[in-house]
């Protein structure tokens, strides 16, 4: 992810993945850039975008970016910052087509930690490496676009 990123001097590159129906909608072209993006749109909103691709709440920024964030109140990047910046034509999407795992209750929390010892999800990570596992993901093939 950070290497297409890197590639394609993006500001932002969102991690996505498919979920018909979700509370955001991510419209993507072929070359992955964004080209609408909806953060939970009413039905009204939705009309016109066709995709199945949401965000993951996961992303890369640009230090440009981040300068954009106001500073001394709450910002919301996907439904303050995003939206702003799809006209840039550097706001892309990287699909995520496996396993995922939203952590936001006790009981995904034991979903995580059991799709981890099944094997349903693999975490590489650096020999020593220090971590504390707060999400769970992994690519079809892990040497491809990371």
């Amino acid at each position: 992810m950070l290497r297409f990123h890197c590639e394609r001097e993006a500001l932002v590159t969102m991690l996505v993945h498919h979920r018909a129906r979700s509370n955001s909608v991510v419209a993507l072209d072929a070359e992955r850039r964004v080209t609408a993006f909806l953060e939970r749109p009413d039905e009204e909103g939705r009309r016109g975008v066709e995709s199945t691709w949401v965000n993951s709440g996961i992303c890369i920024c640009d230090k440009l970016v981040l300068d954009a964030i106001p500073s001394g109140q709450p910002c919301d990047l996907p439904g303050f910052i995003f939206p702003k910046l799809i006209p840039s034509g550097r706001v892309f999407g990287f699909g995520l087509t496996s396993y995922r795992c939203a952590i936001d209750s006790p009981q995904r929390l034991e979903e995580a930690k059991s799709a981890l010892a099944e094997g349903r999800c693999r975490i590489p990570l650096a020999r020593g490496a220090d971590v504390a596992v707060l999400g769970c993901l992994s690519m079809d093939n892990p040497t491809a676009d990371q």
